[in-house]
């Protein structure tokens, strides 16, 4: 996985600042980079929240019938749940403005395989 993500790098594909034209850069050049912050945010989440499970379910399992523990593990599992529906929620808020507003972005729900200009 991580020499996939180094690929990526180092193709560009996974480049957070959009390149602008020579003419400058415009709002569509900022709602992609919004959306590009927001799938970072989304690799970065898939990892923390697969970390954040196990690391809860390990509370639970060894718990011993420890309920503060059981407490913890379960309190760390939903967070990492709740949080990364935060994440992808942003991507939802982002993605529909993008759709919405930037001509040539009709009719490309998921925008993520490329860019959007």
């Amino acid at each position: 996985m991580l020499k996939k993500i180094k690929a990526k790098l180092a193709a560009g594909s996974m480049a957070i600042v959009p390149t602008c034209p020579a003419t400058g850069c415009g709002w569509a050049d900022l709602l992609v980079l919004f959306q590009n912050l927001i799938k970072f945010g989304i690799y970065i989440g898939g990892i923390l929240v697969g970390v954040s499970i196990i690391f809860g379910g390990f509370l639970v399992l060894t718990s011993a019938g420890d309920e503060s523990r059981v407490t913890r593990g379960r309190h760390a599992i939903t967070s990492a749940v709740v949080g990364f529906a935060i994440v992808l929620s942003a991507w939802l808020i982002v993605n529909t403005i993008i759709t919405i507003f930037i001509p040539g972005c009709s009719g490309q729900w998921n925008v993520f395989g490329g860019q959007c200009h």
